[in-house]
């Protein structure tokens, strides 16, 4: 498949970065929505960066809300999962 005989890490595993990341944003409980597509696939050995951005910030049931637009990216590849996110911001 044109991929050479480094490993791929699977779809999970590439998912679980940007759920920490987000985790380390908004708090182990912030989740309410994702939705990605794997694009391409992550190979063993390769450095990658997860990143979001805020697309919208409202108040549902008396809660701070964010959707996001997030994705995984590799420097040389682009990106290899994309998608969108909805958190609960967590109270100051």
């Amino acid at each position: 498949h044109g991929l050479g005989k480094r490993t791929v890490n699977q779809g999970p595993l590439g998912l679980s970065y940007i759920i920490n990341m987000l985790q380390a944003w908004g708090g182990p409980d912030c989740l309410r929505r994702i939705v990605v597509r794997f694009p391409q696939v992550v190979l063993d050995g390769e450095q990658v960066t997860a990143r979001g951005e805020i697309n919208k910030l409202y108040t549902a049931q008396g809660a701070l809300l964010a959707d996001c637009n997030i994705r995984l990216e590799h420097n040389d590849r682009g990106i290899l999962l994309e998608g969108t996110a909805t958190i609960v911001l967590p109270e100051k």
